[in-house]
């Protein structure tokens, strides 16, 4: 059992990235997550999730506006909870593009692991880098669209060098913030930098 969070993930490492190795399945990494963090500070891992900064051939930021009955509407990234059928931390933002915008895309790179506290315990959420080829909102089918009650689900486009993102309700915070302060950078590995 690894010692420390810098353990399990040069664990994961090892396994996913040297041949001959077996993957470990985003199951053994959450529980083996879930066993670190039960022992420090008495926090448990909730929730894993993937999401993108994806980017259409425009280098504008693909997001989500979420519009609720009594609420005012808000932005977030497109992704979800990773689940035990999926191959991979990766595979399962594949997955969730799919379901939430019908989205294939290309080049995905995870650029950052957000961590925050969940009702249940702690959320983690490893965002990627990804380039939308092409996406057909016909072909959603997450389970979000089969119950009304949990709002409106429908995709925004912005010029990530121009000044509207400030101006939206982009959520969680620190991830507005994050983008905002690596916007080239962002594009840069989407390869939309000349």
């Amino acid at each position: 059992m690894p010692d420390s969070l810098s353990d399990a993930t040069d664990s994961h490492r090892r396994t996913t990235d040297s041949p001959g190795h077996t993957t470990a399945s985003p199951r053994q990494m959450a529980d083996s997550l879930r066993r670190l963090a039960g022992g420090q500070r008495g926090r448990t891992v909730a929730r894993i999730s993937a999401r993108a900064f994806l980017f259409d051939d425009d280098g504008r930021l693909v997001l989500l506006r979420r519009t609720r009955s009594g609420q005012a509407p808000y932005w977030t990234t497109a992704g979800g909870g990773v689940e035990d059928s999926d191959d991979s931390v990766e595979a399962a933002m594949y997955r969730e593009l799919r379901e939430e915008l019908g989205a294939e895309v290309t080049g995905a790179s995870q650029v950052l692991l957000f961590s925050f506290p969940a009702r249940e315990g702690l959320a983690i959420a490893h965002f990627f880098v990804a380039r939308l080829v092409r996406m057909d909102l016909a072909a959603r089918s997450g389970p979000e669209f089969a119950d009304p009650s949990r709002g409106a689900y429908d995709p925004d486009r912005f010029d990530l060098l121009g000044d509207e993102l400030e101006a939206i309700d982009l959520r969680p915070p620190e991830i507005k913030q994050f983008i905002l302060a690596n916007r080239e950078a962002l594009l840069a590995e989407a390869g939309l930098l000349a």
